[in-house]
């Protein structure tokens, strides 16, 4: 496979020349990418963790009719995302302390859609349009059990990454339109990594980048990054 693909689709056996057609072509160049990071491995079969996004490429080598195995929930979710026709409306969270604007209101059903599938978002409203309000309408959403988690998932703690100067402005807000909302704060020298008893955990960048190795054995339900320019 990857001789031909390197040669063009063409590969040179005895005394013959093999010849992909542009069918299987497209397929085995989709195969390759994903598994990219296994191509070298012989005879071995292994379930192979993939990028999440991914599910795109799997989703086009079924219609190519490529056998392709997946879990339940990932079968179901493509299922879903083959026969979709629009975003359908998530109710909003009962004890949200605030009346969100029609625009608003279809960012969470568009950041609602895409957890429920299990897929990341970049909310990219203009500064002062309410993407804080959005994302906690999301996370009150999924604490009063309107969004469903994925199977077996805890629902917490959520972590939001954010600059310095952001975080009085994210514990006020969070307190104004979800006070139910416990906020732990992962700061300063005394910093402890029990998380237990909140439910939405501040941070910074540079925290995150100094204590990586700490926070990665931890499983956050939601990450949120506020200014997300700063993760480059």
């Amino acid at each position: 496979w990857l001789e031909a693909l390197g040669n063009d689709g063409v590969r040179e056996g005895d005394a013959v020349f093999e010849i992909l057609d542009s069918a299987s072509q497209e397929i085995l160049t989709s195969v390759a990418e994903i598994l990219k990071s296994r191509a070298r491995s012989k005879g071995k079969r292994e379930i192979v963790e993939v990028q999440r996004l991914q599910i795109l490429d799997w989703m086009a080598l079924r219609k190519h009719g490529v056998t392709v195995k997946l879990t339940p929930e990932d079968d179901e979710v493509i299922e879903r995302l083959l026969h979709f026709e629009k975003i359908d409306p998530t109710q909003l969270p009962e004890r949200l302390h605030a009346k969100l604007r029609p625009y608003q209101k279809e960012g969470y059903h568009w950041l609602a859609f895409l957890y429920q599938h299990r897929l990341g978002a970049c909310l990219a409203d203009d500064m002062g349009l309410g993407k804080t309000l959005q994302a906690i309408t999301l996370l009150g959403a999924i604490r009063e059990g309107r969004l469903a988690p994925a199977a077996g998932q805890p629902l917490g703690p959520h972590l939001v990454v954010l600059p310095p100067t952001l975080l009085f402005n994210w514990e006020s807000e969070l307190k104004r339109f979800y006070p139910e909302l416990r906020i732990g704060f992962y700061t300063g020298k005394e910093r402890s990594t029990d998380f237990q008893p909140y439910d939405v955990v501040l941070t910074t960048y540079g925290m995150v980048r100094r204590d990586i190795e700490k926070l990665k054995e931890h499983h956050f339900h939601v990450i949120v990054f506020d200014e997300a320019q700063a993760v480059k």
